[in-house]
């Protein structure tokens, strides 16, 4: 039997996560969801401030779904890139978010229209792409 592909959701929308999270799960993926920074919550993104993070060092893709406008939001996936130049990434974000912020997402599996199959097929993409 062999181990199932480990997924980290970046997401701040609970319910976006636990519906990607149940969707990945029923394809037979283990899945992690981290909250994601929160300036409120003074929660800040291990990766931004150059610490490890236990939960994409042990994924095999992460799909990040914080919004590439939002500059937190932006530092997080660039110091992903930058501590886990390997790691595929999926990103779930409309058509002209995708174009304003081209070369952020430059190497990601960006996908739109959103929809729980899509994300699906581009999960085990990535996973079958290394």
């Amino acid at each position: 039997m062999s181990v199932p592909a480990h997924v980290v959701i970046e997401g701040s929308n609970p319910a976006t996560t636990d519906a990607q999270r149940s969707a990945l799960e029923a394809a037979g993926f283990s899945v992690t969801v981290c909250p994601g920074p929160d300036a409120e919550r003074r929660r800040t993104c291990a990766l931004v401030i150059d610490e490890p993070c236990p939960w994409v060092d042990a994924a095999d893709v992460v799909v990040h779904d914080l919004d590439p406008d939002k500059d937190a939001h932006r530092k997080v996936l660039r110091a992903l890139r930058r501590t886990h130049p390997e790691m595929p990434i999926v990103v779930e974000v409309p058509e002209r978010t995708a174009t304003r912020h081209a070369s952020l997402l430059d190497g990601c599996h960006v996908i739109y229209p959103f929809g729980m199959d899509r994300l699906v097929a581009a999960v085990a993409a990535a996973v079958e792409a290394g």
